[in-house]
């Protein structure tokens, strides 16, 4: 994991630009604190910086930016199975000058350009220059982040915004669409930033520029095209399972590659102790595990229950007190962490257990993914057992001769029957607040505008929704951004693409008709038989009134008016406003600071 940062003008560097360019590559240093680099060509107006953290050949061999022939590579993440691959170029035979992923991905460009990227499992962004074009690449899931902007002078891009943002000064630009975009779902979608004409790049995009600035953007990989209703199976068999288990297996045994020490996040989850089974007994991998335990009220303590996992499954375990108060730093802010607007409280306590980590690895397996790969959510449960009752209360009034629109009382009923299936994620997030939000000057063209999924089946919608908005631009900024100011390097065995391809197609119902985690929970069993499914998992939920505490009171969010801001703010301690309030105090906070 590394810190990208560069860009590719249409004149010739001056001594100011390269001295920015580096001064501003600095601000990534937390990203990559083992290593600086450049590639510099002052004549074609190209700057290339990297900051790296090594963790797969540590030695010199795999610094950054890496050049062979024509291509130069500036790389951040990981290439999981870049053995596989490297046996494959060896036999059409390539030669290698070093141990790492960074040469194996570069010389997998080199031989099949685009087309290289269907042969990488993992996590990664990155920008190669070849043949005078800048292409700016990321990985399937959106683990790892790009940002570019295109101005009059050229094209500029960078792992995080903020450098950006300051080295060209943007103005901060949230529109009316945008603002209800957030209140609804807590974050911008798409390329969104909230800096003007700084744009996001999405999972799974390949941008390319020529030295005229011409974009061009590809997707090369899409969940929706992987789903198809029509073939959905409706009965799990144990084939399905074994071939599930194995990419499991195959997917963390690979993620544990590393030439420095790692750990596992441990937590009482079903996930993580999934991992944890499968690296204790199949893959017999000696690996600490560790958990924190926070002594406050203000995260839910885990740590009790996930030693007596550790002990189950003979890991080594540490449980590590957290004795800071993590809650009465007033001054840490959701924007210094994210550098953009996200109304993610994770990646507080998500900082602290880096922070606590990296004192024991430089590398950190977590169960990340397997909430939407596997319809893990409660809402997905609940969803299925309010489509159960629904279709009795349906027989039932039909069987009555009663009108069924009787029984849509109130609008998450109503979506949950399929007045608009596009909305059910959304609906069940906001339930107690929906009713009000609706009613907002831009809402109905909001929604129309970034809800771009209408399958028939709802729970496809909302996992649609989860791995394509609110995981990568939610979610995952709220462990990435935190393990990197740690500079911890966080891996993720279930965000892989086989796991999807090979779940797509499973009704959903498969994943819930023995409660959450339907398939997880059997595949532990084979592993773990002795694991208690009574206890649910609670998860980091950091207080949003504590967050709040000394918050002022927002004045100015565009697409709301003041009375309606005003009320939000006055209904901070009532359960579903609260989130209202977070979401209109980070914009506040973005817009005024």
């Amino acid at each position: 994991m590394c810190g990208i940062f560069g860009f590719y003008l249409g004149r010739k560097l001056s001594d100011v630009d390269i001295n920015k360019g580096k001064q501003y590559l600095d601000k990534l240093s937390h990203r990559g604190p083992d290593n600086t680099g450049f590639f510099i060509q002052k004549d074609i107006g190209l700057f290339l910086g990297h900051k790296r953290l090594s963790i797969i050949d540590v030695t010199g061999k795999s610094n950054q930016p890496m050049q062979i022939g024509d291509e130069t590579l500036a790389y951040n993440g990981e290439i999981y199975n870049y053995l596989e691959i490297k046996k494959e170029l060896l036999k059409s035979g390539e030669q290698f000058l070093s141990e790492g992923d960074t040469e194996i991905l570069l010389r997998s460009w080199k031989k099949w350009g685009i087309k290289s990227l269907d042969r990488l499992d993992g996590m990664y962004s990155f920008a190669l220059f070849s043949n005078n074009r800048i292409n700016l690449v990321t990985d399937p899931f959106g683990e790892k982040p790009l940002y570019y902007i295109k101005n009059n002078d050229g094209l500029y891009f960078s792992s995080e915004p903020k450098p950006l943002a300051d080295m060209l000064n943007l103005r901060k630009v949230i529109t009316n669409n945008q603002a209800i975009q957030f209140m609804i779902s807590g974050h911008l979608d798409h390329e969104d930033t909230g800096y003007d004409g700084l744009i996001k790049i999405p999972p799974a995009t390949h941008i390319s520029s020529d030295k005229n600035f011409k974009i061009i953007k590809n997707k090369y990989w899409r969940t929706e095209k992987i789903v198809n209703e029509s073939d959905f199976k409706n009965y799990l068999s144990n084939n399905d399972l074994d071939d599930i288990t194995n990419i499991l297996i195959d997917s963390i045994k690979i993620r544990l590659r590393s030439d420095v020490p790692k750990v596992l996040f441990l937590s009482s989850g079903v996930d993580s102790s999934l991992i944890a089974s499968i690296i204790s007994k199949e893959i017999k991998d000696d690996l600490l595990s560790l958990t924190v335990g926070f002594n406050n009220n203000s995260v839910n303590d885990e740590s009790k229950k996930s030693k007596y996992i550790a002990k189950k499954l003979n890991l080594e375990h540490i449980t590590i007190n957290s004795e800071e108060d993590i809650i009465s730093d007033k001054n840490l802010s959701l924007i210094d962490i994210y550098g953009e607007p996200i109304a993610n409280l994770t990646a507080i306590p998500s900082l602290q257990m880096s922070l606590i980590a990296r004192q024991y690895a430089k590398v950190a397996i977590s169960g990340i993914g397997g909430d939407e790969i596997f319809f893990g959510y409660n809402r997905y449960e609940n969803f299925y057992k309010w489509r159960k009752l629904l279709d009795i209360n349906k027989k039932f009034f039909n069987f009555l001769n009663i009108p069924i629109k009787l029984i849509k009382g109130n609008s998450a009923l109503s979506t949950i029957m399929g007045e608009d299936s596009r909305l059910f994620f959304y609906t069940i997030r906001n339930y107690r607040t929906w009713t009000w939000m609706k009613n907002l000057k831009y809402f109905k063209e909001t929604v129309d505008k970034f809800i771009e999924y209408d399958s028939k089946n709802i729970l496809s919608n909302a996992r649609l929704l989860d791995l394509n908005h609110t995981m990568p631009y939610s979610f995952i900024p709220a462990i990435e951004r935190s393990s990197m100011k740690a500079s911890l390097e966080v891996r993720t065995p279930f965000l892989t693409r086989k796991l999807f391809e090979k779940t797509a197609n499973i009704h959903p119902f498969l994943f819930l008709n023995r409660g959450s985690k339907t398939i997880q929970k059997i595949i532990l069993s084979r592993f773990f038989p002795e694991y208690d499914f009574s206890t649910p998992k609670q998860g980091f939920n950091y207080p949003i009134d504590n967050y709040l505490e000394d918050k002022k009171e927002p004045t100015n969010i565009p697409g709301i008016n003041s009375k309606e801001i005003k009320h939000i703010w006055n209904m901070k301690n009532e359960f579903s406003w609260d989130n209202l309030a977070l979401r209109i105090s980070i914009l506040d906070e973005f817009i005024t600071n």
